[in-house]
This record gives structure tokens, C-alpha cells and sequence, in this order.
């Protein structure tokens, strides 16, 4: 389908003004749930676009790997970090963010596991973002990264850190593709 000559002309010379939260709103669409989202009050929508990690799989990746087709290693998401490319880690946490507690009963609560992404650039502070999109936290170093040796309930594939910031100290779980990326960034801070 042609356009007539003189809508274009006329949309060349419209200048586009929308609100903030529109431009946002855009942006988290096509960038995905990082993006255009408030960050300790800065609009994040200038950010590239968060490449997932070796480690972060979806369903398609399956597919791939089981039809022989390799993805990415943690060794070129390592060389890939080093060059610019923002990465997006899939992890658990009980603690950043704040605490998301669930009754168990009598009164009782405990602090529940939530599922989240965290997106590693370089020169930029790690953002934690909840899969659900409610919480979000921006991690000051200088950083500490050690390993806990616990287990992750129903995650084999996970390792749980303890991260040490200038804001506290939080429980951190990542896929065990992903630890090396992860100690080489922390490492860094």
C-alpha cells in the first residue's frame, strides 16, 4: 500500500512531541521490562538494550540446544561485557529490593524467593529489576561477591551468592553459566 504524496509531506514537516511517560512507555515495549522504567529518579530510557546472558534461557533456547544449535558461551558474554554490550542475568533474591514476605501461618513470615533480571553494563551501576516489575534497585560498590554453597529450592542449575554493597548485604542466586560473568563484574567494581 502506496501512501498519497501529500500525507508524506505533511508528516516530514510534523515535529512529534509526546508526553515523558509515553516515551517511556514506548521504550519499555520495544526494549523490554528494563528499560523506560525510573531508576532512583532518572529516566532509563536512553539505555541500550540488555542482551540476555549465557545462562538465561528461555524456551526457544531449548529448542535450539536440543536441534545442536549453540548459543552463546560465558566466555564471549565475558568478551562481550568488556566491549560495551549490556547483559541481562536471570537470578533470585530474598533481600534486594526489600523483602517480599509470605504467611505461613500462626502469625508467622517469611521472606519468599523472587525471580528477577539483573543488568550488567560497563560504566554503569548493576540495576536489579523483579520479574514482576514492582521493585527495583540500583547497587553501589564498592562490591563484595562470595559464595554461599547453599542450595536453591527447585533450581538446581543456580548458585547462591552472598553481595556485599555500600548498601548492605543481599542474597543473590544465579544460573551457574552465568557465575563466572558475574564474579568477572563484580570483580571489577
Amino acid at each position: 500500500m502506496e501512501l498519497p504524496t501529500e500525507f508524506i509531506e505533511r508528516m516530514q514537516g510534523f515535529e512529534w512531541k509526546l508526553p515523558v511517560d509515553a516515551v517511556d512507555a514506548s521504550l519499555a515495549r520495544s526494549e523490554g521490562r528494563m528499560a523506560g522504567r525510573l531508576t532512583s529518579g532518572v529516566a532509563v530510557a536512553n539505555r541500550e538494550a540488555a542482551r540476555r546472558s549465557a545462562g538465561t534461557a528461555t524456551a526457544l533456547d531449548v529448542l535450539l540446544r536440543w536441534a545442536w544449535i549453540r548459543r552463546r558461551t560465558p566466555a564471549q558474554d565475558i568478551e562481550d561485557f568488556r566491549n560495551g554490550q549490556p547483559l541481562q542475568v536471570v537470578g533470585f533474591t530474598k533481600s534486594i529490593g526489600g523483602a517480599a514476605v509470605a504467611s505461613v501461618g500462626r502469625g508467622k513470615q517469611i521472606a519468599r524467593l523472587r525471580q528477577g533480571y539483573l543488568r550488567l553494563a560497563v560504566g554503569e551501576a548493576p540495576v536489579w529489576s523483579d520479574r514482576r516489575g514492582d521493585r527495583s534497585a540500583t547497587l553501589k560498590s564498592p562490591f563484595g561477591l562470595k559464595l554461599t554453597g547453599e542450595k536453591v529450592p527447585m533450581a538446581p542449575k543456580f548458585e547462591r551468592y552472598e553481595l556485599v554493597t555500600a548498601d548492605g548485604t543481599y542474597d543473590l542466586a544465579v544460573p551457574k553459566k552465568d557465575a563466572e560473568l558475574v564474579r568477572h563484574v563484580f570483580g571489577l567494581a
